[in-house]
């Protein structure tokens, strides 16, 4: 009897144990499953977008989304590798009944000349032309002595970045002869909204974060 009593003690603590530890993986596995959704929680919060069907043959006219018609005060945040580092305000203008764009900066002036089938865009210290008729896919679009190449990359209805959300977004794909890659994002009746520059596995990203109306004494509210 006595015998028998001590087996019994011994089964049940092996299945109390064993059920113990039993719990305890389950724990341990939500644990982790909480831990890894976190992450990717966190990882997924850069950037997120909404791709749609787009017809291979569609035209995009690029004056529409490297130029705003109305005259803004622009402000870009800087990240460097998904860290804020610094920020700069540039002012956007429609000049010459809407043939010219210029923005302006702290490091000089930028100005975008509407062509027939292209744009003229002119800095301080060089030119360079801009295929105005583009079509997803499209390569060479852009001709300057510091570009390789430059591609139309795709088109979403809806691009987020941080915490700066786009609609109507086209991404250009450069690569400069010095070995950085550009992604340019332009938003449609906006300009450049974002760009993302890689350099030795570096990220320097710069994206839209305010705007400002900017009125003239004629304007009508």
């Amino acid at each position: 009897m006595e015998e028998d009593c001590r087996l019994f003690f011994v089964q049940n603590s092996i299945t109390v144990v064993s059920y113990y530890h039993f719990i305890q993986g389950i724990k341990m596995r939500r644990r982790k499953l909480l831990i890894l959704s976190i992450i990717l929680f966190i990882i997924g919060c850069g950037t997120s977008e909404k791709t749609e069907e787009i017809d291979k043959t569609r035209v995009f006219d690029m004056w529409r989304y490297m130029t705003s018609p109305l005259d803004y005060k622009v402000e870009y945040d800087i990240y460097q590798d998904g860290i804020k580092v610094d920020y700069y305000s540039e002012t956007h203008r429609l000049l010459d009944r809407g043939v010219t764009y210029e923005k302006v900066n702290q490091d000089g002036t930028v100005t975008l000349y509407l062509k027939n089938r292209y744009i003229l865009i002119k800095e301080s210290n060089k030119e360079s032309e801009v295929n105005r008729y583009v079509k997803i896919g499209d390569s060479n679009i852009s001709f300057s002595k510091d570009i390789n190449n430059c591609r139309v990359e795709n088109y979403y209805s809806q691009y987020t970045l941080y915490h700066a959300t786009f609609k109507s977004v086209l991404t250009i794909e450069c690569l400069k002869k010095s070995g950085i890659k550009e992604k340019l994002y332009y938003g449609y009746s906006e300009g450049i909204v974002a760009i993302i520059a890689e350099e030795n596995k570096h990220f320097k990203e710069y994206v839209k974060v305010n705007e400002e109306r900017i009125f003239k004494k004629n304007d009508k509210f």
